[in-house]
Parts: C-alpha cells; structure tokens; sequence
C-alpha cells in the first residue's frame, strides 16, 4: 500500500484534499484581508466625502421665495430653484402675525393648537390629509410586545453580552502623548520721543573747479578771454611783414588740445590777415582759404588782404585732443598770415567740481531748521572765498598760461547757508536750534540751569535707554502737527520699541495606533481615522476656548432677540497727555500703578466660572436677577446697579478727604481742587519770602491790595486766608527785584501750574492701567498744544480692550475684514459684528501672544502643573472660586451624594416596562375579594 504523499495530485482521495485545503484555510489570513479592503474602503469613502463637503454650497433662499441651491453631475454642477410653497404647502397663505403674537402666551398658545387640531380635523388639503394619517396611526391597537420574539432576543443579548464581547476583545487603542514645546512671542511695547539732532555750528566746504575749455600746446598760440562763455585763439604768427621772399611759401604751426568738447556751442573763424595768399589747414586739411584766393603764378598781390567774414568751423570741434592748426603763406617781398577762431561755450559744462560738504552730517537739520524758523540767533560767514566780485556777479578766475578765464553766476551751487557768497569756500553758521529750550534761561541757586518754555520733547523714557537694554526697533512715526510749514520736516517723533521676550511654551501632543489581532481586526474608527476639526496641541486649543469664552463674555446687542446686531470684542478710544516746558513733566501715559497681569486674569477666569454657574440658574432665581442686573449692559437700570456697586469707593474717598458722601464731582464741586491751588501760590510765596525776604516777596505777591508778609516774614492775615495773588496791590514785580529773583520765583509758579492745569485725569490712569494689562492697542501720536512753535503737549491715542486677549483677537481680525482703528484723533474701536465673523479664516488668527501672556503668569495650564491646576478640587470643589463659605465639594464627591439613594437597576426595569410597552399594559385580573366570615 503507498503512502499517499506518493500519490500523484490527480489521483488524492477526496478526503486528502479537503484535509489539505482546511489547513491552508487555517493558516491563511482571510480575515486580515477582508479588513485591509474595508479600510481602503473606507479611506475612498472619506476622501470621496471630504472632496464633496468641500464643493458643497449650502442652499440659499432669494428673494422671490425659491431655494436655491446645486446637484452636481457628470457635466458638471446643475443649478436648481425649488419654491418653497412647494416644500411647504400652503405656506404663502395665512398671517405669520398671528402667530408671532402668542409669544410667551402660553394660555394663547394652547388654545391655538387647539383650533387647529380641530381645523386640520376636517380640512380638505395635503395637510390635513396628513394630520389625519399621524392621528389615525396613534389611535390604533398597541400590543404587548415583552414577550415578542424579536424582543426576547433583544433580552437574551443585553444579557449574555460578555460572551458576544469577547469577539471584539482583542482591539485596542493606544495612545501615544509627546512632550514638546514651541517659542511664542511676548511683545511689551514702550514709547519714546526723539527729535532730530541739531549741532549748533555747521561747517560747509565748497569743492570748485574750473578748466578752460581748450588749452595752448606748441607753436604759435595765443587764448584771450571775449567775455563770458567766449574765447579767442589764434592761428599763426600775430604780426607785420615779419616774412621775406621773392616768391616764396611759409608755414606757421599753432597746437591746441581741446578739453571740453561738450561745453561747445560753436566755433567760427572769425577774422584773418595776410600779405599775399593764405590758407588754413588742420591736421594737414585745407579747411580755409583767403578771400583772393591761391595763385601760385603770381606771387605778388601788390596789397595786404583781411577778412571779417564768419567761417563756421564747428564740427572740428567735437572730440576731445588735440588741434593741430597751420597757416601757409605765399609771400612777395614783406608778408605775414594769420586768422582769429572764437569759441562760443557753456560755462557750467567747464565746471568739473562744485560741491558742497558738511563736516557734520547733522548740518542739514540745521539749515532746515532755520527755513522753519526753529532756530535763533542765526550767523553766517565765509572763511575763505577765492572769487571776486565782476558787475555785481560772483566770479571765479582761472589763471592759464594764455591768460585769465571768468566764469560767474549763476553758473555755480547754490549755498546751503543764506548770505554767502557761491565762491565761498569754506563757510560756517551758528545757530540755537535746541527744540528742548525756547525762551529765556536761567540757573537757580542750586545751579540748575531752567527754560520756560521747554518743549515736551525731553521725555522721561529716552530712546536710547531702549536701545540699551536690546529692545527692538518698531517704527517711528512723526508726531502730527509737528512738522514745519516751510520744508515739511518733522521736528518730534514718536517712537515704538518691543522690549518683550520670547516665552517657551510646553505643550503636549497626541497620536494614536490600533492593535487588533483578534477575529474582528477593526470597528468603526479603528478601521479608519476620522478626520476631525480639533487641535491635537492642547495649549493652542486652550487659547482657542479662551477666545471662544471671552467673546460669548464680552458681546453687546442692540436688540437682544436678534443676533445679528450683537458686536463682540468691544473697546473704547482713549488719549493719555505727556506735558512739559522744561520746568516741569507731567506724564500721564506712564502714571505709577499697581494693577496685576496675573491677578487680573485669574479674575478674568473667575467672573467667567460664576457667570456661567450663576446664568444657568432658574430666571426666578434671585440671585441671578440680581447678576444679571449687573453684567447685562443693556439693562435699563445697569447705571443705578453699577452706582450702587461702586458707593464702596464713595466711601474711600470720604475717608481720605473727610468729606461725607463725596464722590469726585463733589470733591471738584466743593471747591477743594482750588483749595489746593491757593495752598500751592502759599508755599510758593512763602519759599520766595524764606529765600528772599519778605520785601522781596512782597514785590511779587499780594494779599487783599496789600502787603502779602510782615518784616518778620510772617504771612498777614489776608494771605493766611487764603488770598495770596501774583502781582496787584503792593507788589512791584520787576521794579526792584533783579532779573534772577523774578525769572526764579515765576518757574515756582509756573511749575505748580502746569501739575494743577495739566494734572492727570480719571480716565488717563485707567488708560495706564489697560496699557499695564496689555489690552491697549496703539495708534499713535499728536500735538495737543503749541508754544513758540515747539509741541507741549503730546496725546498718546489708544483703543483699549476688557482683557489682552480681546486686544489680540481686535488685532488679528480687523485687517481680514477690512476694518481700520480710524485715525489718531478719532479712533475706532467697535466691537467685531458677528454677521462677519462667518469671513474671518481662523487659521490665520494667530494667539501665541495669548499663550505667552499666560507662560508669563504661569496661567497655563500644561503638563507639568496639571496636577495642582486641574485636579478636581481645585475646578469645582473647595479651590473653585464658587467656593464661597469653604465646604464645597468636588463634582464626582456630589454625584456620588445624590446617586447613593438611587436604585439604578430598579429605574431601569420600570423604564424597560413602561417603555418597551406600545400598548396599554394589560388590565390585571381583580383581586378575588375575602370571603366574609
């Protein structure tokens, strides 16, 4: 018998081969197949969907009531109007009125329905025909169904699921999460003034040359001057029968080199003289020949000839080099031969050099300066001036070896100072051009030199002190109304430095990969990723749910039944002044405070956790009326709350100035501003009559018409009271006083002026504050006032914003939709319309600023201090800001207390009872009553 793997193929038995194909069955994997096939499947459904979503274009409904909307095709998208009384039938019949009418009329409502459930009971249309089927359905038999068949099954699943669960056991997710961290920006930008620097001597130099248009090389030369723009030569010997010959023929060589070619206007040879028969060559050309001709037959002419006659020889003169002119003389007995050509030229063109330098580069913000009329005790003058004066003509001479040539104006520069000469050489000016010191000056008695009437440009936070410290350069804008009315120039600018830095944020990323080796490979989305709308770097969608947060915080609405006219993001224009005059500065753009980035955010967060909590409440919750009464701006008694929310700091300020009920209108009312004003003329008086005396003193102050101080320097009684003046009365200022004692006690003065007139406002520290919290954005800067020509006083504009994210989000929005902050005097800080935040493309928004904000404050909630940030606790138990009297408990602590007395299995099976019944549970026999004893 042989074996049967010694069979030939053919010839297995059958039973063999089914042995042989169940083994390669077993060991094949079908099923890892079948999966593969259904993940390429579904990855060509995902992309066929995704290509659809985006090429889908929702409907739109125009204004003759149609839909409107596309079906695509194999040629391509069909357009397709539907009306909409074909969707809805009946619906342009009717009075929307009268439903619109019922709102938060529930008794109306109701009766209502009630109408037309009777209406539609009997009305002949496809809506009634409708409403009947739905009725009809409803009131049929409902059968019992807990004991159906498919229902039994349902039971029998629901309970042996953990045999059928074990089928899918085998799959697994795994989730991977990276640690990393990216670099975001964080931008502190800071202001500064700066003007233009101005020496207060400039030295000019003038680089001048001159070279004559044709000079004289060999032979018989001879250059003369004809007048301006003009020379003379000569060709041949200049002179009388100075050559003797029966009948002979003489030459005479005259060489020129021609320099400027292109200074040439015309060339012409203009006279001759000769005795008996002349030619003139150049380069060997016969170019001219005298009037009689040429008669070598005849030597003897019996007579000297001449010509006046103009010969235009100008194109000889067109390239530079040399000019080798000759004259040939055919000579009887005595004879002579030679002729005059005048070159007509352009004088500038002989000008090789003239310029003129600075030895500083700064000098033209002098000259400019002085056409603005910004300096003072202005002073020219010429050092060294080679030139001469010719007609009232400046005039520059060069000397040559043929002689002197002239050249004078307007030929030459114009000087950059007035009043010199443009010959001038060397030349200086001299000029008080300090923007910073206008007006009279002085030195006090400690040695302190004053002005007073400084401009503001001296600002307390000098530019360079940025540049020191590496902060980066932003721009520099021209303060407006600061340039000058003749050439335009900017006298003070405004400039912006980032001094930020750049914050490492961590962050932690996530990916994901499925394991399935059991029968089923895959389920759903372990088949195939499902591409979502989400961030997978936790911080940036941390920063994306703040923005989100903030806006539904930080909306407005005109009309709060409609959306369409509420503006999120709102701000405020807003101008902070920095005054000075030299004696003094008032900055009220960087007033001192002490408001808290991070104090402010964490009650950024907190207002938002007890709006949300307390919002969510019953509206017949007292305690919601009463927040809502506060944080709804629209609210017609907003005013009145927030009145009385802020009596808290009534009763500050009567603390501190004693008065009751004094709010700051009472305090400007009551006349204690002027209280003060009077108290600082007391001491500024009162400090002339301790330094001066009081004689002295009483030449500048009064008091009443009299006498402000007794020889003992004691304030009478009319200036004790409060009625101290400058100047009337007694006072004599100027008189006797010298100059040092007036112009010092009038800068004690005007520097309590300038603090009391200029004093920062209200609302100019809380602009400072805003710019603290980074919510400010900006815009720029201009003059408010002038003295002399000189800005004293600046006005920063600004758009500020209720948090920096807001300021960020107002940012990164505004130049997608178009919108501007207006200009610096009128800003334009409105909040964004929610009808376009639809146009916004938010992958352009960037908020890494936000995050680095929060890197900065360790507000962020990373990896690293999740455990003390997002525990349970601290979100919503005892560290929830809704903690309020300390015995709060955790969510999981709460659910736990309420689901304890709850029998979860019991609900269910009176859910499944009541629910899974169609029908009316069956009528339970009566209880059969006790037989009566």
């Amino acid at each position: 018998m042989r074996h049967i793997n010694d069979l030939p193929f053919h010839k297995m038995p059958t039973k063999a081969l089914c042995l042989l194909l169940s083994f390669l069955m077993f060991w094949t994997p079908i099923q890892r197949c079948l999966a593969d096939a259904m993940q390429d499947s579904a990855l060509q459904g995902q992309d066929a969907a995704n290509k659809a979503a985006q090429q889908f274009n929702p409907p739109s409904l125009s204004n003759e009531g149609s839909l409107n909307f596309t079906v695509p095709s194999k040629n391509g998208p069909v357009p397709v109007d539907v009306p909409v009384t074909k969707l809805f039938q009946g619906s342009d019949g009717g009075d929307v009125t009268k439903y619109t009418g019922l709102y938060d009329n529930n008794a109306g409502t109701i009766s209502a329905g009630l109408a037309a459930q009777t209406t539609l009971g009997g009305e002949v249309s496809r809506t009634g025909e409708a409403y009947r089927t739905i009725v009809n359905s409803a009131n049929k038999a409902k059968p019992d169904l807990t004991n159906d068949p498919i229902w039994k099954k349902t039971d029998d699943v629901m309970g042996n699921i953990s045999s059928i669960a074990s089928t899918f056991s085998d799959c697994s997710s795994n989730n991977t999460f990276t640690n990393t961290s990216f670099s975001a920006k964080l931008p502190d930008y800071k202001t500064c003034s700066r003007t233009p620097a101005l020496p207060t001597q400039c030295v000019a130099t003038h680089d001048l040359q001159i070279e004559p248009v044709i000079l004289p090389v060999s032979g018989e030369t001879k250059i003369s001057s004809c007048g301006e723009g003009c020379t003379d030569i000569w060709v041949g010997k200049i002179g009388d029968d100075y050559w003797h010959s029966a009948c002979g023929i003489f030459k005479a060589d005259s060489n020129y080199t021609l320099v400027h070619p292109e200074a040439i206007i015309s060339a012409n040879i203009v006279s001759a003289q000769w005795d008996d028969y002349l030619r003139v060559f150049l380069d060997n050309q016969l170019i001219w020949t005298g009037t009689n001709g040429w008669k070598p037959q005849a030597c003897e002419s019996y007579t000297s000839s001449s010509s006046s006659k103009s010969i235009d020889i100008t194109k000889y003169f067109q390239t530079p080099g040399p000019l080798n002119f000759s004259v040939k003389v055919m000579v009887s007995g005595g004879g002579e031969g030679y002729s005059k050509i005048r070159i007509m030229y352009d004088p500038k063109k002989i000008i090789t050099k003239d310029k003129w330098t600075f030895q500083d580069s700064a000098c033209q913000n002098l000259i400019n300066a002085e056409a603005d009329k910004v300096c003072k005790d202005v002073k020219t003058s010429c050092q060294v001036d080679p030139g001469k004066v010719v007609k009232d003509k400046s005039c520059m001479e060069i000397i040559t070896a043929a002689g002197p040539i002239n050249v004078c104006d307007p030929y030459f520069s114009k000087p950059p100072f007035s009043g010199i000469s443009s010959t001038c050489s060397q030349a200086t000016m001299t000029a008080t051009c300090d923007l910073q010191s206008k007006g009279t000056c002085w030195t006090d008695s400690d040695g302190v030199q004053h002005c007073p009437s400084d401009s503001v440009v001296a600002s307390a936070n000098k530019c360079s002190d940025y540049e020191a410290k590496g902060c980066a350069f932003i721009r520099s804008d021209c303060v407006e109304g600061a340039t000058g009315s003749t050439t335009g120039k900017c006298w003070l600018f405004k400039d912006v430095y980032d001094c930020g830095s750049s914050v490492n944020v961590p962050t932690v990323t996530s990916s994901s990969s499925q394991t399935c080796s059991g029968p089923v490979r895959c389920m759903g989305e372990e088949c195939v990723n499902i591409n979502k709308t989400q961030s997978k770097d936790f911080v940036r969608a941390t920063a994306a749910l703040n923005a989100a947060q903030q806006a539904s915080m930080d909306k407005t609405c005109v009309n709060k039944q409609d959306a369409q006219t509420c503006t999120v993001f709102n701000g405020t224009g807003g101008s902070c002044k920095t005054v000075g005059l030299g004696i003094t500065s008032v900055d009220c753009c960087n007033s001192p405070n002490n408001v808290g980035l991070g104090e402010y955010l964490d009650m950024i967060y907190g207002v938002s956790k007890v709006h949300n909590a307390v919002m969510r409440l019953d509206a017949t919750t007292p305690v919601r009326a009463a927040w809502q009464t506060l944080s709804d701006p629209i609210t017609s008694t907003a005013d009145a709350a927030y009145s009385a929310v802020t009596s808290f700091l009534d009763t500050q300020v009567d603390s501190i100035t004693g008065q009751c009920t004094a709010t700051f209108s009472d305090f400007a009312q009551n006349g204690l501003i002027d209280q003060f004003t009077s108290k600082a003329m007391e001491m500024v008086a009162q400090w002339t009559a301790d330094t001066f005396g009081p004689q002295a003193a009483n030449m500048v102050f009064s008091a009443g018409g009299q006498a402000a101080f007794s020889q003992s320097g004691t304030m009478t009684s009319g200036a004790a009271s409060g009625g101290i003046q400058v100047g009337g009365g007694a006072a004599m200022i100027g008189s006797m006083l010298n100059v040092f004692m007036i112009a010092y006690a009038v800068y004690k003065i005007a520097v309590m002026i300038i603090q009391m007139v200029y004093k920062c406002q209200p609302e100019e520290y809380e602009l400072a504050a805003k710019k603290t919290l980074k919510a400010c954005h900006y815009l720029g800067t201009y003059c408010a006032s002038k003295m002399l020509g000189a800005c004293i006083e600046q006005k920063e504009s600004y758009c500020c914003f209720s948090s920096p994210l807001t300021r960020i989000m107002q940012e990164q929005i505004r130049p997608q939709l178009g919108m501007s902050f207006g200009d610096i005097k009128n800003p334009t800080c409105d909040g964004i319309p929610i009808g376009k935040l639809n146009q916004v493309n938010w992958d352009n928004v960037n908020l890494d600023e936000w995050i680095a904000i929060l890197q900065s404050t360790n507000r962020l909630q990373t990896e690293g201090n999740a455990s003390q940030k997002l525990n349970i606790d601290r979100l919503t138990g005892a560290g929830s800001v809704l903690n309020t009297d300390g015995t709060r408990l955790n969510a999981l602590d709460r659910n736990q207390r309420r689901i304890q007395p709850i029998d979860a299995n019991d609900i269910r099976q009176k859910v499944e009872s009541k629910e899974w019944t169609f029908g009316p549970m069956p009528t339970p026999e009566p209880t059969p009553s006790p037989p009566n004893n």
